[in-house]
């Protein structure tokens, strides 16, 4: 019973730590993506709504 039940803790602490860097994962590569697209279309507007067309 004391065994499942230290299973149980480790396996949530687990997978809260896991979920928590990937949120921070994803916070960060969507940020990126945001800057660079913002830096892309201040120098080139034309291009960006063309690629952006193309998705």
């Amino acid at each position: 019973m004391s065994i499942k039940f230290n299973l149980t803790s480790f396996y949530i602490k687990f997978v809260n730590q896991y979920y928590y860097i990937n949120k921070n994962f994803w916070l960060q590569l969507f940020l990126l993506n945001y800057l660079i697209i913002n830096t892309k279309s201040k120098f080139t507007k034309k291009k960006y709504k063309l690629n952006f067309k193309l998705l």
